[in-house]
């Protein structure tokens, strides 16, 4: 009996770690995404000024802005969430009631 009861509480100690590891896993994926999209948008924003901004307003450049900046936003909320006080964001260690 003994035995089984050490195998059971390795088996939660293992578990328990393996969540950690996920989570930690799947948070460093989110903010190197996040770090890479940041990235490009400082690479390409000048000419973005010069190309896109200032020109008249239509579908194609509203279509562009929403292409451009959804995925930054959603990122945003997605990572900045994982720290609020709301709790929002990605959490795969625990289940939220």
């Amino acid at each position: 009996m003994n035995t089984l009861l050490t195998s059971t509480a390795k088996n939660e100690t293992l578990s328990s770690l393996t969540a950690i590891a996920d989570n930690r896993f799947v948070n460093s994926m989110w903010y190197m995404t996040y770090a890479i999209l940041l990235y490009d948008y400082s690479l390409t924003f000048s000419d973005e000024v010069a190309l896109v901004w200032g020109g008249k307003t239509s579908y194609a450049r509203m279509l562009f802005y929403v292409i451009r900046y959804w995925p930054l936003l959603n990122l945003t909320i997605v990572t900045g969430g994982e720290h609020s006080e709301l709790g929002i964001g990605i959490d795969t260690a625990k289940k939220r009631n």
